[in-house]
């Protein structure tokens, strides 16, 4: 083959968006759409719309949609054999294969690198909600002791308050004794 073409074909409805090297087969692509294979001229007696006296056009349906196209060109006539066909057929199959393994590589290759940019925001935002809880257990921590403390100090000002009353009891206790003793020795 003088050349070997594979085309990607954009297709938005009934409209289909070739690339450059098939402008000139846009009267194939009828044929091309419901999937049967082009080969011009196979007896090397008429002329070809494409470039080149030989060509095959295999076409890629999938799922009832033109997606793709293999096509092969020799610049002299040639007839084309059913296993040359059947090859290009066979290189066609391969060649979709091959772009949609190395489109689903792509798309994982993309999915992964974004699962890492989620997987590294989320660590961050892991690291800053940690922090941000350490502060606030530290806080806490620092609250209880204060509130510790406090009840520590409460506790100590009660007891200090209760021995002083003790002590005015006793204290009142012994006055109204003492008083009460000398007016009663007065009274006698």
């Amino acid at each position: 083959a003088d050349q070997v073409s594979y085309a990607d074909i954009q297709a938005e409805g009934e409209t289909a968006i070739l690339p450059g090297e098939f402008d000139p087969a846009a009267m194939l692509m009828a044929e091309l759409r419901v999937g049967r294979t082009i080969v011009l001229p196979d007896t090397g007696s008429e002329p070809s719309p494409i470039r080149g006296d030989s060509f095959i056009a295999v076409p890629l349906v999938k799922d009832g949609r033109l997606v793709a196209a293999l096509c092969v060109s020799l610049s002299v006539a040639r007839a084309w054999e059913p296993h040359e066909i059947e090859l290009v057929r066979e290189t066609a199959e391969r060649t979709w294969a091959a772009v949609e393994r190395a489109r689903a590589e792509e798309a994982l290759r993309q999915s992964e690198e974004q699962l890492r940019r989620l997987n590294d925001a989320l660590e961050e935002r892991i690291r800053e909600r940690t922090s941000e809880l350490a502060a606030a257990n530290a806080s806490l921590q620092l609250e209880v002791r204060e509130r510790r403390a406090a009840e520590n100090e409460i506790k100590a000002l009660f007891t200090r308050l209760v021995s002083a009353q003790e002590d005015e009891r006793r204290r009142i206790a012994r006055d109204v004794h003492d008083q009460l003793g000398q007016q009663m020795t007065a009274v006698r």
